[in-house]
C-alpha cells in the first residue's frame, strides 16, 4: 500500500536539495558532518511503535510543502494549513501541527535530544531556500500522547491484526429479528 499524492510526489522528487543545502550550512560549523539515509527506526520497548526519519544526524525531518510558492516563508505562515507560526518575529513550527507530533516520536524512538526541523523550497532558479528550528525532545507532550497510542495500539490496532475483529464478516441470526 503506497500513498501518492501531488505533495507527497513533489516532497520526494524534491528531497535531495534541502539535505545538500543543509549539509553544506553545517558543515561550515561541525567538523566531518554527514548524513545517512535510513528506514524505519522501531522502539526497542514498544515494537509497535516507530519512526521513519528522512536521514540520521541531528536533522529527522525535511518538509517541502506544495503550498510554499517562490520560497516565501511570510506568505505561507499566513495560510490556514501552514506547519509554521510567527512568534517576535521568528518563525517557528507550530506545537499544535502533526509535524511536531512526528518530530516527537522520532526524538522519543531514536533516544535523540534534540533534532533540527528542515523545511524547505525550492525557489524559481532552482536554488534552496530553507527554515531550520532545532527542537528538543518534550517528555510532557509524548507522556500525554504515549497513553493514546497505547490505547489505540490495544483496543482498534491489536484485535484487527490478531483476529479482524472490525473486517470480519459478522453473521446476525435473522430468526431473531
Amino acid at each position: 500500500f503506497k500513498v501518492n499524492s501531488k505533495a507527497i510526489i513533489h516532497g520526494h522528487r524534491n528531497e535531495a536539495p534541502p539535505i545538500d543545502a543543509y549539509v553544506k550550512v553545517m558543515s561550515k560549523t561541525h567538523r566531518d558532518f554527514k548524513v545517512e539515509h535510513c528506514g524505519m527506526i522501531i522502539d526497542k520497548h514498544l515494537p509497535w511503535v516507530h519512526a521513519t526519519p528522512d536521514v540520521m544526524t541531528l536533522v529527522h525531518v525535511v518538509v517541502m510543502p506544495y503550498s510554499i510558492a517562490n520560497g516565501n516563508f511570510e506568505a505561507y505562515v499566513e495560510k490556514k494549513d501552514s506547519c509554521l507560526e510567527k512568534i517576535s518575529n521568528t518563525f517557528r513550527l507550530k506545537r499544535s501541527h502533526q509535524y511536531y507530533y512526528q518530530v516527537q516520536q522520532q526524538l522519543f524512538v531514536t533516544d535523540r535530544k534534540h533534532c533540527d526541523f528542515l523545511m524547505c523550497s525550492i525557489l524559481n532558479n532552482k536554488q534552496t531556500r530553507f527554515f531550520m528550528e532545532r527542537i528538543y525532545n518534550d517528555p510532557s507532550h509524548w507522556g500525554s500522547v504515549l497513553p493514546k497510542l497505547i490505547k489505540m495500539w490495544r483496543t482498534c490496532i491489536l484485535p484487527e491484526v490478531l483476529g479482524r475483529w472490525y473486517t470480519r464478516k459478522h453473521d446476525i441470526d435473522r430468526k431473531s429479528t
